[in-house]
Order: C-alpha cells, then structure tokens, then sequence
C-alpha cells in the first residue's frame, strides 16, 4: 500500500490572496488546471487505485481533473479540508495575513498546538480529523497493493 499527499492546482484565492479555507467558494485557475492535467500524467505509472480529497471547489476540481484521467473513482472527506481560519476566513488584508503567519509559527515552531484564530481551529482539532482518517486508510488497505492519492493543502 502507498499513500501519496498532493497539494491542489493553483486557484483564485490564490491569485486573490484571499484566506479561503471554507466551501466552494474559489474554483482552479487555468494555470491549476494544467497543474492538475500535469499531475495525472505524473501519476499515470503509480497505478492509483483510489482518491480522496478535501471539500474545498480548488481540491475537488484537481481530484475531478485526476480521477477523470486515470479513470478512477474519487471520495470526498472532511478529514482532508484545510484548517479553519476563523475570522480571518475570507480576507485578503495584511492583519488576517499576520494571523495566519502567527498561527502557522505558533504550530510549527513553538509547539502551541492549541493555538487557533478566534472561531478557528486549533492544531489539535485538525490533527483529530486527519490521523483517524489515515490509520483507517492503512487499516483497510495495509495488505493491498493500493495506491492512494489524497489531495489536500499545503
């Protein structure tokens, strides 16, 4: 079995600068659909048997493009969605950008793992949705010659 971490194609919050981590609000750019066109082709001789992706449109829209070339199903799962950011969540301003970077720090760097924007999530509250997730992925697919692709964030 193999689990393969892909981040999605490039998309208008991300040309926007936006902090976008909720619904379906920012689709793929053309440039992240070439991203994702390019990452089927890669993952052509990986024969992935399965792909999960995050809720967010710019995920959905790369594991879409995928699933599309290599002819396999996709499964969308909470598990996978970017962090909450609270009320940063759909700004663009440099203070909501600070938030995040204080965040990001706090996280990786400090250890502060409950950390979070007001109304957002915390490290831990990510952490209680991912790992479950992935133990049940190996769990099901330990003795398999699965190939995994999930398409999540950075």
């Amino acid at each position: 079995m193999r689990i393969y971490f892909t981040r999605h194609g490039e998309s208008q919050a991300n040309i926007l600068r936006q902090i976008s981590n909720r619904g379906l609000v920012h689709p793929l750019t053309p440039t992240g659909r070439a991203q994702a066109i390019a990452l089927a082709e890669r993952l052509r001789d990986r024969a992935v048997t399965r792909i999960y992706t995050s809720p967010l449109l710019r995920a959905v829209e790369t594991s879409v493009l995928v699933a599309d070339r290599l002819n396999v199903a996709y499964e969308v799962t909470d598990a996978l969605r970017e962090y909450d950011c609270g009320s940063a969540e759909g700004r663009a301003d440099e203070a909501a950008w600070q938030m995040w970077r204080e965040l990001f720090d706090d996280w990786t760097l400090h250890r502060q793992w409950d950390r979070r924007i007001e109304g957002g999530e915390s490290f831990h509250d990510v952490r209680d949705r991912f790992v479950p997730f992935i133990e049940g992925l190996v769990a099901q697919h330990r003795a398999t010659d699965a190939s995994l692709l999930c398409v999540s964030h950075g």
